[in-house]
């Protein structure tokens, strides 16, 4: 990835971070849209600013969503902000790594990127939410029965929304590859 001018760096962030917030936004206009499909939209938003605009612009991203999450009710304590900002965050940091080694097939580093990335968020999550932040302080301010339900959304779907987050992220960038070339360049 070449070096973006700080006027792209910015326009390029400020567009991903308000595409992520526009994609957690649908659950506002439609209340029944499964986390599944708004966790995976957000996750094509973290591997486009990982991939594209580099680790800072995933970072400001990682950061915003959860406390936009909180806002709109979908994260039910302030508490899991850092934990789900570092999920996402692990994510952005190895998608990015994954794609610096010059001399690796792209798609291998693609699939590489994909996989790792969701796994690695996947176990960070978990053990934060579900190992930790669940019986430590989750279940005595929520309840027993909410509790349980935040660490069965911080389990598997965690995953699956970063697979096939992983998956539509680098169909997005390989689509708009042209548009990239000629930002930088121009």
């Amino acid at each position: 990835m070449k070096k973006l001018s700080t006027a792209r760096w910015v326009a390029y962030t400020g567009l991903l971070l308000a595409l992520a917030l526009l994609f957690q936004a649908i659950r506002l206009v439609f209340p029944g849209v499964s986390t599944l499909i708004v966790g995976t939209l957000v996750n094509t938003v973290l591997v486009v600013a990982a991939a594209a605009v580099g680790i800072w612009s995933g970072l400001i991203i990682s950061v915003a969503t959860p406390i936009v999450a909180l806002l709109q009710g979908h994260l039910p304590h302030v508490g899991m902000i850092p934990l789900v900002a570092v999920g996402n965050l692990v994510l952005v940091v190895v998608v990015a790594l994954c794609l610096k080694p010059e001399k690796v097939n792209p798609w291998l580093k693609a699939v590489m990127a994909i996989v790792a990335g969701a796994v690695l968020k996947f176990g960070a999550l978990y053990l934060m939410v579900v190992k930790w932040a669940v019986p430590t302080f989750l279940t005595t301010a929520l309840g027993d029965k909410k509790a349980a339900v935040i660490g069965g959304m911080f389990a598997m779907p965690q995953l699956y929304t970063a697979l096939m987050g992983g998956v539509l992220g680098f169909a997005v960038l390989a689509a708009i590859r042209p548009i990239l070339k000629k930002g930088i360049q121009g």
